[in-house]
């Protein structure tokens, strides 16, 4: 098995996400599962996740998945192994805050099935990126929530915008999530509670040796 350890960077890089990355390759590679690192330093969202499955489909034309971990993430290394080992077509984990409860960007339909899900922990088998168009991720797309009362129960579903916007900040995720269902494959999310989620609160002082930068989990 190849995996290809993905990690696309607007300039910026937790030092917590760095450990997870080599927490979970040691414990991958322990197990026999090759893999192989790929990162943006400074691209915008979304070409930074287009630049690093560009370059390890290229070096590894026949890898098994692209594992995304995100500059803000920190995944334990157990949940790194299953994550990357499962056999789902593409697989998320769940994030909690620091209250314990489930923070993770997941949206699912009337049937419990997954809609869509954002990138910060994810894996996405290669044979997707062999189907899906290019630009694997963009966020020229919108798409609108709708949400209505049918018979007293809730029923939801998302439609395109009539027009393209762009959209500024993310929007990748749930465009790339719509795109990967509407050719017929399942998004699974494995057990809660296994991933973490960072915010940067304030920086360092600049010139002081001793300032360090204040974050947090979400």
């Amino acid at each position: 098995m190849m995996i290809a350890v993905c990690l696309p960077s607007r300039g910026m890089v937790f030092s917590k996400t760095m450990q997870s990355v080599v927490e979970g390759i040691q414990a991958l590679n322990k197990l026999g599962v090759a893999t192989d690192f790929f990162i943006s330093h400074d691209l915008p969202i979304p070409d930074g996740h287009n630049f690093c499955v560009e370059q390890a489909l290229q070096r590894y034309p026949a890898l098994d998945k692209i594992f995304f971990i995100e500059e803000d993430m920190y995944i334990y290394p157990e949940a790194f192994v299953q994550l990357a080992t499962c056999e789902h077509d593409m697989a998320t984990l769940q994030y909690n805050d620091k209250n314990g409860r489930p923070h993770g960007i997941i949206e699912f339909d009337n049937n419990g099935e997954v809609v869509w899900c954002g990138l910060g922990a994810t894996t996405i088998k290669r044979e997707i990126f062999e189907k899906i168009d290019k630009p694997y991720f963009e966020i020229k797309r919108r798409w609108k929530n709708l949400r209505e009362f049918r018979g007293g129960k809730l029923v939801k579903w998302y439609e395109p915008l009539a027009h393209e916007s762009i959209y500024q900040y993310g929007g990748l995720d749930v465009d790339f999530s719509m795109r990967v269902r509407k050719l017929g494959y399942r998004i699974v999310v494995l057990p809660e509670h296994r991933a973490h989620h960072f915010q940067l609160i304030q920086m360092g002082e600049q010139h002081v040796n001793n300032g360090v930068h204040e974050i947090r989990q979400v």
